[in-house]
């Protein structure tokens, strides 16, 4: 999960896109006929929070843009290209994603859940709602990821956790001596959620 400031710090280590990715793209009712034809379409791209970069540039610099389909062969791909210990899947730790709820206040804002995405209602009628997020959580995109062939469960749990941890420096995202003892507990083929441990107490 993470804020601009943390993906900023992930893109100087080369970790540039897959947040992006995950932002942008929602569902289709071709997904949902086929199952595996492809991910999505991305419909929107969002850039904020830069300070001395132009938008535009940003934009310029990815090799996805709006109307471009994300299927099984571009994530077979990036991962070919960057291995999984080179793309983070994270989340845009929005409050009420994977809560399975139509809508939520949080930081002052109301948000609606629509095809897996957030928005920020319209401020004036007649406007578009602006895209806070992807409303999955994490263990959702794993659970995707892994239920639809795309990468093995261990490649998905890589890219969920060690990878990004590396990315930025922190001891955890790892099982061993002396890391953090903060660890879920996943059950059967379906990896439903049996237990959380945080410093190696069961939160839940």
């Amino acid at each position: 999960m993470t804020d601009f400031r943390t993906r900023g710090a992930a893109y100087v280590s080369g970790l540039a896109l897959l947040t992006a990715l995950a932002a942008s793209v929602a569902p289709t009712a071709a997904m949902a006929q086929t199952q595996a034809a492809q991910i999505g379409v991305v419909r929107t791209i969002t850039v904020d929070g830069n300070e001395r970069i132009e938008q535009g540039t940003i934009l310029s610099y990815l090799p996805i843009q709006i109307g471009d389909t994300v299927d099984p062969a571009k994530i077979d791909l990036a991962l070919k290209a960057r291995t999984p210990r080179g793309l983070c899947l994270v989340s845009d730790a929005l409050q009420g994603a994977g809560t399975g709820c139509d809508h939520f206040h949080a930081n002052g804002r109301d948000h609606i859940i629509h095809d897996g995405a957030a928005y920020y209602p319209p401020k004036v009628a007649g406007d578009p709602p602006k895209l806070a997020g992807s409303a999955l959580s994490q263990l959702e995109m794993v659970r995707r990821l892994v239920s639809r062939g795309y990468v093995s469960l261990a490649d998905a749990l890589t890219m969920a956790s060690t990878t990004p941890a590396e990315a930025l420096g922190l001891a955890c995202g790892r099982i061993a001596i002396g890391a953090p003892a903060d660890l879920v507990v996943l059950r059967g083929a379906e990896l439903a959620l049996e237990a959380v441990y945080v410093g190696g107490v069961r939160a839940t």
